[in-house]
């Protein structure tokens, strides 16, 4: 899985390096968001970072994407004995947004605009 957070008007995802894998789901949120006029950020992203706009009120959603579990909302961060609570534990507009759209073109409720889907006759 990998990991995103919105923190004010921008969607942030680890950049790959190190021990961060190259996800087909993480690709495709990306691609979305940015078709969509999105501020979507690949970059170093601290803990420190999080808990700062968790505790300044800019950290308004938090997901994680992968294959099996395709956008899942993340409700609550524990760090350091501090429970999160991440939009009051419910799905935010962004993660509900994704979840929708990758779903819809994979399910063709909504068309395929990146050339994802393959027909197989």
């Amino acid at each position: 899985m990998n990991i995103f957070f919105v923190i004010g008007d921008e969607v942030v995802t680890p950049q790959l390096v190190g021990s961060i894998l190259p996800g087909i789901t993480r690709k495709s949120c990306l691609e979305v968001l940015k078709k969509y006029g999105y501020k979507a950020s690949e970059r170093r992203i601290s803990i420190e970072e999080v808990v700062k706009a968790y505790e300044d009120g800019t950290l308004k959603e938090c997901f994680g994407t992968g294959t099996a579990a395709v956008i899942s909302p993340v409700g609550v961060i524990g760090y350091k004995g501090k429970d999160m609570i991440v939009n009051g534990g419910k799905m935010g507009e962004i993660t509900a947004f994704l979840y929708d759209k990758i779903t819809g073109i994979q399910q063709e409720k909504y068309p395929d605009e990146f050339g994802w889907v393959t027909q197989i006759n």
